[in-house]
Parts: structure tokens; C-alpha cells; sequence
């Protein structure tokens, strides 16, 4: 843990004020029922992080605004984070929609997420366990500041104060990454009648789960059934006359009866349903195999397959929808794989390419399986790529890197800045050691103001054999990084040299740590802006560039 500023850790019970200057690590630990501030430890129930001037603290990487509250638990020790609601809501709303979504959209996500908020204090469900609500989808995925946006910190602002209540009180105002096309009444989802949650239409246009369909055999959903609700045998009629066309006036859950050939039979709701078949949404319609639809309200003689499918589209609209489904799947697992993507939405033909350094920039040798890293083994080819497209004309790199292997660092950094296409770079939480060659390395370069860069000089992790040809290779290696980095940026190779070697502001060290306006000041990066901005950049930069070609053919 370290903050921005010089920050307080308090033990309330023992008295105690552990005092930290700006950017100062802490390791708080627990051990045998005594919490330790790194070496110092006793007894406690509770430790509180105050920070000077409301500067974020920095736990595991993350900032958050606030304080910090940290108790011990059985399983180790729980943090929460403390602040004003919207401060909250500022690291809330963009985990939950789109930053960049109509901003009428963004604020109502903003009331929405404000009022569930308020609902689970009052709801008190996590009382027992010292916070008011969790930073998961149990309750709301919560960010901290890295996860902020400024389209949706003006929605949040523009909505200050705003609920929805229900004779006077906060309401259950739950939401849902994509309905189907129909949300449902909340008796066929949680078997509760909520006057203010009822099923209503919600055309989804975009969404992966507007259109899709599942087959399944009449003998695989048998035996499911069996595994979940007890043996019916083998389906051999559905009753659907449990589906009431009004689900409003409904006081039980909607359900489908299927009866089996052992004369048994169950109810099963359309939640139930769905859970049982992994299906991706309660809305939906059966069929057998060639389409046949139910006579009345059953679904006599059962055979071979059955179809679910979303309510209100034919068979024949599934194969195109499956295919986006599945573009959308790789897309999901291209991200969680190499942090890559290219943006659809750019205006005209050309799109950018999202790269994502973050981590350790790991070489030749493989690191922890439990450390954040960046491979390049995985960026060198997709640069590559990317210079032959004709399909992406810019490439934005988001940094959050604590540095890491020197070679490949440099080798990122080498293939970035020979691009031809327009590039620009974001530092977010920090940029360090070899990440700072790999942020000068595009065309242009955004710093958060929040957002750090460490300059020091090269060191090495092992054994270093003493002899003065070790020190010539290390000298060498310095000078390819520093010529690097002043060939791509504004500063001096003095002004450089003269960071790294800096001893007031690395404890234990020699360098550098440069703060948002800092780092911009120095003439390393080119302007303090956060993605909004970035974006906005790099399209102008790719506008520019496709006019200069429609120039070029002109004459």
C-alpha cells in the first residue's frame, strides 16, 4: 500500500499513528491475531489509512479515493474503502456500462447504481461484515479511480441527489447486462411479488442476446431433470398451460409442466428452465425438431429434439446470431488472453487497435504464474499485423506497467515507434522503469494526472560477476534506453541522467517518480489527459493521415 501523499495509518484500539511520507510502501499484514504495519505489530480490531489533502491510496496497484479501513478476519484482513457515495458511484457506473454509452444512458445507470447503493445499506446485508455493500456483482462491481471516466463522472455529477423511492423508500433497482428483448416479473425470478419490478418489453437492437437458440435431446433434458427435481422418466408430454399471458396479475411463478413416461411429473419455471439449460435469458419458446409447434396448450408426443429459443424469432434468424454471439466470445477471450482488441465503433472505414501493456513486461523467461504480466511474444506479432492491415488505421497503448524485462521492453518500445500508423500512448496508474521507452515511444502520449513514472537506472535481479567488462555492458545497456527515450521525447539527455540519479525521492535508490503534470513538465510525455481525450487524439491523427492519402492519389 502507498498514497500520493503523505498519509496516517491509525490503530484505534492501541492509539498508535504510524506516520508515511508520499509514495512510501506499506505492508499490513496479519499473523496470529496481531496486525502488522510492516515490522510493527499488536493486537487490533482496527486500522484506519488517512491520507493528506484526500490524495488517493494505492492498495495492490489500485487507487481509491477516501479512507481505508482495514479489521483483521479469520481469512486474513478485509478493506474497505470509505468515501461519499458518488465518489463511489465514480468507480461503479463505467464498471457497469459503457463509458462511452448516450449520456441520457449514463445517467440513468447513474440513478440506477446510486439507488441499489442506498437500498443495500438500508438492506443492511452486510452489516455483520463491517461495510455496507461489496465491490462484486452480489452487490455492484466496484473499481476504485482506475476505473473512471469522465463521461460518466459528469453523469454522476449531473444526477447528484437523484433516487428512485417507493413509498419513501430507496427501491430494489437491480439491472442486468442485456434482457433479451423482455425483462420478467420478479415472482418467476426470485418467487417474491414486488409491486415496481414487472415484466415490460426492452428492445436491445445490439445485443448479443437479442436473437439466439439452444437444441437440446428430449433424453439429456430427462436426465437433467432427473439430476435436479427427481425421475420422471423420459419427457413424453410439456403442459404449457401454466404460461399466463399477463404475468402482472400473476401471483405464483409462471411455469412449464413436463410430464414423464412413468407417469410422473414436474413444474418447472422459466428461471428454472434457464438455469437448468445454461440458457441466456427466461425468455424463450419450445419446439420440437422440424419446428412443430405445441396444439393448444400441450406438446404432445415428444421426440428427439427440443428447440428453445428467444420469444419472437425464427430458426431462421439463429445462424447469423450465433455467429455474432461467437464473434463476441472471441473478442472476450482475446481480451482476457493478451489484453487486446480492436474498437468497432470508430466513425469510418479504419479502426483502432486497443494494446495494453500492463504488469511486467516479461522476456525470455517465464514469470510467477500468480503475476500480472505482458508478453512479447504475443505484441510483436499483433504489431506486425497491424502495420499490414488495411482495416486499422491507429493504435491506442494503455500502460499500467511496473516495468520488467529490458530487452523486450526495448523491443515493444522499437516496434511501436517504427509503426506507420498514427499511435498514442496513455500512462494510467503508472509507467515505470522500461515502461517509460514504451510510453515515448508514439506519436503522442497522455499521463492521468493521478498517474506515475518512475526513472532510475538499469538494475539486475541474481548474481552480477564483478569485472569491469560487467559495468561496460551495463553501461551500454543504460545508453540504449536513454538514447531511446530522448530521441522520442523532449527532454535532455542531461535533464534525463540527472532523474535517474536523483537520491531525495526513492527510498533505499537512486531516480525518479514523476506525477501526472510532472512528467509533462519534464518534456518526457506530451500532455495530462485521461482516455476521453486519447481517443479523441487519435482519431484526429487518423483523419489526417487518410486526408493526406486522398492527396496523394489526387495528384
Amino acid at each position: 500500500m502507498r498514497a500520493n501523499d503523505d498519509f496516517v495509518v491509525k490503530d484505534v484500539d492501541n492509539k498508535v499513528n504510524y506516520k508515511f511520507k508520499k509514495m512510501n510502501e506499506v505492508n499490513i499484514r496479519q499473523k496470529d491475531r496481531t496486525v502488522y504495519v510492516n515490522k510493527k505489530g499488536k493486537e487490533t480490531t482496527t486500522l484506519v489509512v488517512a491520507v493528506k489533502d484526500n490524495a488517493p491510496v494505492i492498495v495492490n496497484g489500485k487507487r481509491y479515493r477516501g479512507n481505508l479501513i482495514i479489521q483483521p478476519h479469520k481469512a486474513g484482513l478485509t478493506v474497505i474503502n470509505r468515501l461519499l457515495i458518488d465518489e463511489y458511484l465514480y468507480g461503479v457506473v463505467p464498471e457497469e456500462m459503457p463509458a462511452d454509452w448516450n449520456m441520457e444512458a449514463l445517467k440513468a445507470q447513474a440513478v440506477a447504481a446510486r439507488t441499489f447503493a442506498l437500498y443495500d445499506k438500508l438492506d443492511r446485508k452486510h452489516t455483520k461484515e463491517g461495510f455496507d455493500v461489496c465491490v462484486t456483482t452480489d452487490c455492484q462491481v466496484y473499481g476504485g479511480m482506475d476505473s473512471e471516466a469522465a463521461t460518466t463522472n459528469k453523469a454522476i455529477d449531473a444526477t447528484k441527489g437523484e433516487v428512485i423511492v417507493y413509498l419513501n423508500q430507496p427501491i430494489c433497482s437491480v439491472f442486468h447486462a442485456a434482457s433479451g428483448g423482455q425483462t420478467d416479473d420478479s415472482i418467476n425470478v426470485w418467487n417474491v411479488n414486488v409491486p415496481y419490478l414487472r415484466a415490460v418489453e426492452d428492445k436491445e437492437e445490439q445485443s448479443p442476446y437479442q436473437s439466439w437458440a439452444v437444441s437440446v435431446t428430449v433424453d439429456n433434458l430427462s436426465k437433467s431433470i432427473k439430476n435436479s427435481y427427481g425421475d420422471i422418466g423420459t419427457i413424453k408430454e410439456i403442459d404449457f398451460s401454466g404460461l399466463k399471458k399477463n404475468p402482472n396479475k400473476a401471483s405464483k411463478p409462471q411455469v412449464v409442466k413436463f410430464i414423464g413416461s412413468n407417469k410422473k411429473s414436474v413444474e418447472l419455471t422459466k428461471a428454472q428452465l434457464r438455469s437448468l439449460l445454461g440458457l441466456k435469458s427466461s425468455n424463450f419458446t419450445i419446439e420440437l425438431e422440424g419446428n412443430k409447434k405445441a396444439k393448444g396448450d400441450t406438446l404432445k408426443k415428444v421426440s428427439s429434439f427440443l428447440f428453445l429459443r428467444k420469444a419472437g424469432k425464427s430458426m431462421s434468424d439463429m445462424k447469423s446470431e450465433k455467429e455474432k454471439a461467437e464473434a463476441e466470445e472471441h473478442r472476450d477471450e482475446r481480451i482476457e488472453k493478451t489484453g487486446q482488441i480492436t474498437l468497432q465503433d470508430h466513425v469510418g472505414e479504419q479502426k483502432i487497435h486497443l494494446l495494453t501493456i500492463i504488469g511486467e513486461v516479461e522476456g525470455h523467461e517465464n514469470l510467477a504464474g500468480n503475476s500480472k504480466t505482458t508478453k512479447y511474444e504475443h505484441i510483436l506479432p499483433q504489431l506486425a499485423a497491424i502495420e499490414d492491415s488495411e482495416e486499422i488505421g491507429g493504435v491506442l497503448v494503455l500502460l499500467n506497467t511496473m516495468g520488467g524485462d529490458v530487452e523486450a521492453g526495448l523491443a515493444i518500445a522499437e516496434m511501436l515507434a517504427s509503426l506507420s500508423k498514427p499511435t498514442v500512448s496513455l500512462v494510467l496508474g503508472g509507467s515505470h522503469s522500461i515502461g517509460v521507452p514504451i510510453a515515448v515511444s508514439c506519436k503522442y502520449s497522455f499521463i492521468v494526472p493521478t498517474g506515475t513514472m518512475v526513472i532510475h537506472p538499469v538494475r539486475t535481479n541474481g548474481m552480477v560477476i564483478g569485472v569491469p567488462q560487467t559495468f561496460e555492458y551495463f553501461k551500454l545497456i543504460q545508453d540504449r534506453i536513454t538514447g531511446f527515450v530522448c530521441q522520442h521525447c523532449r527532454i535532455s539527455r542531461q535533464k534525463l541522467e540527472d532523474l535517474m540519479m536523483e537520491t531525495g525521492f526513492l527510498t533505499k535508490d537512486v531516480g525518479s517518480i514523476l506525477v501526472g503534470e510532472d512528467a509533462v513538465k519534464h518534456g518526457i510525455l506530451d500532455e495530462v489527459g485521461g482516455i476521453d481525450r486519447a481517443i479523441r487524439k487519435l482519431r484526429e491523427m487518423m483523419d489526417s493521415n487518410i486526408k493526406k492519402d486522398d492527396k496523394a492519389v489526387e495528384k
